[in-house]
């Protein structure tokens, strides 16, 4: 079967993608829509938008807060830098305790001992390792 023009071209989508990711920042896009930058597992850093976030009634509810851990579903195409994002289901959320994220300076610049890490710490210290 030959499909031909620009609309076929866009029925010729990959399939969807999945990997377990961190919500690194998002951005309002227009008026529905959201900008969300994500740190995936299997992806690396990926860029996407989320049709439909900023309306009331959306389908991703809080999942694509900054740090939340979840199981994203986006599409690509070659032609485009940002993915489509399909859905995301939140599995954890890493705010709590975001201050063990980073080394932390006390004052004069020197480095604090922050004792024991917390488990979302060590959750999104094995996402970023691999």
């Amino acid at each position: 079967m030959e499909l031909v023009g620009a609309a076929s071209a866009r029925r010729l989508l990959m399939p969807a993608r999945e990997t377990e990711a961190i919500i690194l920042k998002t951005f309002p896009l227009g008026e529905a829509d959201r900008l969300v930058s994500f740190l995936g597992r299997a992806s690396g850093r990926v860029r996407g938008v989320a049709a439909g976030a900023r309306r009331i009634k959306n389908r991703y509810g809080s999942t694509l807060e900054v740090l939340s851990h979840v199981q994203i579903w986006y599409v690509e195409r070659e032609t485009r830098e940002l993915v489509r994002i399909q859905q995301a289901d939140l599995l954890e959320i890493l705010s709590q305790g975001t201050e063990r994220l980073w080394p932390q300076h006390g004052p004069g610049g020197h480095q604090r001992d922050l004792g024991t890490d917390s488990a979302g710490t060590r959750k999104f210290r094995s996402l970023c390792s691999g």
